[in-house]
């Protein structure tokens, strides 16, 4: 299998496939560290993250996570409120976990990359320029160098840069405004056990702001926003 793409669910991928026995080579356009958003986990990701070997103890431990137990949040107008999962959600078939991480994306992607790697996955640091396809399938992957990868499987996990998907010519539907975030982060403890939103519904599309502590040392802090603001300025 020929994974295209190596964050997280890239990653997962080959961690899965070579448990199942299977010869995968990845390939991404750089090498890591990769930097990104996604520091607040959905509550499903201490299962799959488990499926992976990735224990949500060793990620508190290392102090790379941090707990999530609630989401507050605070209004322009209106008292702070709090919300939480359902616990509906603990029950067959989700059977997910109503306490989460926040996570350093850094941190963590690179142990998922570390588990792919010690279970044989080949990586491959290059750009993918051109797709190959017969019909309806992929037959191969061309780099920039030009490196021909070919496999009996091909797995897209390029995300919005949507490689196969382009170039096979399939539509897709976008949903909702164009948006931007803004990030960085800050060395200071944890403002609550938990995401904090605080956000601004006055105009016509929500623009938020949120403090994740990824770790008992380090917040982040992003602003989002409606993209036509900034192009307007």
């Amino acid at each position: 299998v020929a994974v295209i793409g190596a964050g997280i669910a890239g990653l997962a991928a080959c961690v899965l496939l070579r448990e199942a026995g299977l010869r995968v080579v990845c390939v991404d356009t750089r090498p890591y560290p990769h930097h990104k958003v996604g520091e607040s986990l959905d509550w499903s990701s201490p299962g799959l993250l488990a499926r992976l070997g990735v224990a949500r103890d060793r990620l508190l431990d290392e102090q790379i996570a941090t707990y999530k137990k609630k989401i507050v949040v605070s209004e322009i107008g209106r008292p702070s409120w709090m919300a939480s999962p359902p616990e509906e959600i603990r029950r067959s078939p989700l059977r997910f976990e109503t306490v989460t991480l926040h996570v350093d994306r850094a941190a963590l992607d690179s142990r998922v990359l570390e588990r792919a790697r010690d279970l044989g996955t080949t990586f491959v640091w290059e750009r993918v320029t051109t797709v190959a396809a017969t019909d309806d399938h992929v037959t191969a992957c061309v780099t920039a160098t030009g490196r021909r990868i070919e496999a009996r499987w091909f797995v897209d996990a390029t995300g919005t840069a949507r490689l196969f998907s382009r170039a096979m010519s399939i539509p897709i539907t976008t949903y909702g405004r164009q948006k931007v975030c803004l990030w960085s982060y800050f060395d200071t403890p944890p403002l609550y056990d938990g995401t904090a939103f605080f956000v601004d519904n006055r105009d016509r599309y929500l623009s938020w702001t949120w403090d994740i502590p990824i770790s008992p040392s380090r917040t982040s802090v992003g602003f989002v926003l409606p993209a036509d603001v900034l192009r307007n300025h």
